[in-house]
């Protein structure tokens, strides 16, 4: 694609979503059954509005279905799915209806919750869409009297699945074709914050009222190696902390808990609504304040000023034995900020810790807030 955004003073090239290449396919692929042709590129008009010509490969055309490829081209943008050859064969079928499943290494739904019912393929409802009105318009160009069925795959989709979100989602054996606009917009926040909030959707649908969130992996592991909750209980929410509990305040969960590390949890305690260090570093500034209140001495200040890691800065305060009244004073911030962003309408606990020093402080005694979710924390 010849289409750009700047983002970070930085010019990035757009791509497209595997829904696109799903819909592209699949039209090529019926328009070669149904004209008995082959063809090197077709032409998509996606949903943001923008017509792109993607080159067709790996045709394999028979009298009863045609089978052809794109090769998923994801800009700038870091999706591991970039590359990979999404595949659709057309064929045709004695009703009136065009009927869309997933082959190999499409992944199968296995929880509520999500876009596509239990049992379904994992391909999205603007994807089906799409396919479907694309597909609809080579049956009336052509006069075709009955309908279509159209299977998408990707032969690397099982392998590449592994490095998504689908296993703890819930989808098994391959990739989801995805997109509502068809367009892979590089470092998209609203990609992210979409999957955020899918998670939570799952979990609301198998009737998990409590909601467990963490920035990313060594919450994950944290949890994992000391309270034995597994990541299945664990929604990970990355940098879009007030996000995701702003979404969990509007899907109505009954309680938020958490549990984050030091170096993300400061940050949230001094007033960012966005942990990303693109975004600032205030966790010198926040530590210093809550020390200072709490009498660190003026050489225990002056190091804090010049450590570089939150692991520094807790040792410094617990060289003199204030890192209990500290990390208290942290917690408390971190509520305060998160009540007034949501009006106080869900029970919220805390839950902080670093992987030097553990457990460094709690909202409430730690297994009184976990035992929700789980029946073996130690």
């Amino acid at each position: 694609m010849d289409e750009y955004i700047i983002k970070d003073n930085k010019k990035l090239r757009m791509g497209y979503t595997t829904g696109t290449c799903a819909t592209a396919a699949a039209k090529a692929a019926a328009f070669m059954l149904l004209n008995d042709c082959y063809i090197n590129n077709i032409s998509i008009v996606t949903l943001k509005g923008i017509k792109i010509d993607i080159e067709i490969l790996d045709i394999d055309k028979k009298d009863d279905y045609v089978s052809c490829a794109v090769k998923k081209d994801s800009g700038d943008d870091p999706d591991v799915t970039n590359g990979i050859l999404i595949y659709a064969k057309v064929s045709k079928n004695n009703t009136k209806e065009i009927f869309i499943d997933g082959g190999i290494g499409i992944g199968r739904v296995t929880k509520p919750g999500l876009d596509q019912s239990v049992g379904f393929a994992a391909i999205n409802s603007t994807p089906r869409k799409t396919i479907k009105e694309e597909v609809q318009k080579i049956i009336d160009e052509t006069h075709f009297p009955n309908g279509l069925d159209v299977i998408i795959s990707a032969p690397m989709g099982e392998e590449i699945a592994k490095r998504t979100f689908n296993p703890k989602l819930g989808i098994v054996g391959g990739i989801s074709i995805l997109g509502t606009k068809g367009i892979v917009v590089p470092m998209s926040e609203d990609a992210i914050i979409d999957t955020i909030k899918t998670e939570m959707r799952m979990h609301l649908a198998c009737k998990e009222v409590d909601c467990l969130f963490t920035p990313g992996n060594y919450g994950e592991a944290f949890l994992k190696d000391n309270y034995n909750i597994t990541k299945d209980k664990v929604i990970q929410c990355s940098n879009y902390i007030i996000d995701a509990i702003n979404y969990a305040n509007e899907v109505n969960f009954k309680s938020i808990t958490l549990v984050g590390h030091i170096g993300k949890m400061i940050k949230l305690a001094g007033g960012m609504v966005n942990t990303h260090s693109k975004y600032g570093d205030n966790r010198m500034e926040t530590f210093y304040e809550i020390s200072k209140k709490y009498g660190l001495s003026e050489d225990g200040l002056n190091k804090i000023k010049e450590a570089v890691t939150t692991d520094e800065m807790i040792k410094i305060i617990d060289n003199e034995k204030l890192l209990n009244p500290v990390m208290e004073e942290v917690v408390r911030k971190i509520i305060d900020v998160v009540n007034h962003k949501m009006n106080n309408k869900i029970e919220f606990d805390v839950i902080v810790f670093s992987n030097v020093y553990g457990l460094l402080a709690s909202s409430k005694p730690v297994k009184e807030i976990l035992n929700k979710f789980g029946d073996e924390n130690d």
